[in-house]
C-alpha cells in the first residue's frame, strides 16, 4: 500500500509467513539502451532464507522485468511451467524474467537461476544485513543485465513486478520500495555493478 514514510511517499510491503506483490503490463518498448533506477529499503534480512532452494527462496525485496520472445524457442519443461503458472494464475507468463534480489546469502551481482524455470534469472542487488534500514539507490542496464544472465539480446519490456515474500521460510518482514523508472540512456556506457 501507499504511505507517508520519511516524508515521501512510498509503497509498503508486509509479508507475514506470505507475499505481498504488485504487477504492472506495459506497453511493449523496446529494451536497447533503457535502464531500470529504483530505491528500495529493507528493515531485516531473512536468515533461513536460500534463493538457491524452491523450498527456503523468499526474499524482503524484489524487482521483476518481464520481456517477451518467441515463444516457440522455449523448451518443452519452460512450456510446461508457462502452462501450469497460466492455469494458477490466469496470467500468461512472460517469454523471460530478469529479477533483482536482495539476497539473504551469495554474492552481490552474482546471477541465479530459478529453481522452478530458466525462464527467469535473479541477479543479486543487495546481500545480508549490510546496508539494512538504508535506502538503497540501484541503476541497472536491462539489455547487458539480460545478456549476462540468458546469452543473447532481450525482446521488448512488457512488464514490471514487485514482490516481497517470507511465505517459504514462515518468517515475517516489512520493506520498502521509492521511485522506479524505466529510463533510456543511449549513450551511457553500461555500467551495471551498483
Amino acid at each position: 500500500r501507499l504511505e507517508n514514510y520519511q516524508g515521501r511517499t512510498v509503497l509498503s510491503a508486509n509479508a507475514k509467513k506470505s507475499s505481498s506483490g504488485l504487477a504492472v503490463k506495459l506497453k511493449p518498448r523496446p529494451s536497447q539502451h533503457l535502464w531500470l533506477e529504483w530505491q528500495w529499503k529493507a528493515t531485516g534480512t531473512l536468515d533461513k532464507a536460500n534463493n538457491l532452494d524452491r523450498y527456503a527462496d523468499d526474499a524482503p525485496l524484489r524487482i521483476l522485468v518481464a520481456f517477451d520472445g518467441d515463444q516457440s524457442k522455449l523448451s518443452m519443461k519452460d512450456k510446461m511451467v508457462g502452462e501450469l503458472a497460466q492455469i494458477m494464475s490466469g496470467q500468461e507468463m512472460p517469454y523471460a524474467t530478469l529479477m533483482y534480489i536482495w539476497s539473504p546469502n551469495g554474492q552481490l551481482n552474482q546471477i541465479k537461476p530459478n529453481s522452478y524455470t530458466n525462464r527467469i534469472k535473479m541477479i543479486a542487488v543487495d546481500v545480508g544485513k549490510e546496508n539494512l534500514g538504508q535506502w538503497r539507490k540501484h541503476s541497472r542496464d536491462l539489455t547487458a543485465d539480460y545478456q549476462a544472465a540468458y546469452g543473447y539480446a532481450p525482446g521488448n519490456v512488457i512488464g514490471i513486478a514487485l514482490l516481497t515474500d517470507t511465505d517459504n521460510t514462515k518468517s515475517d518482514t516489512k520493506a520498502y520500495y521509492g521511485d522506479i523508472e524505466l529510463k533510456y540512456k543511449p549513450f551511457l556506457k553500461s555500467n551495471s555493478k551498483n
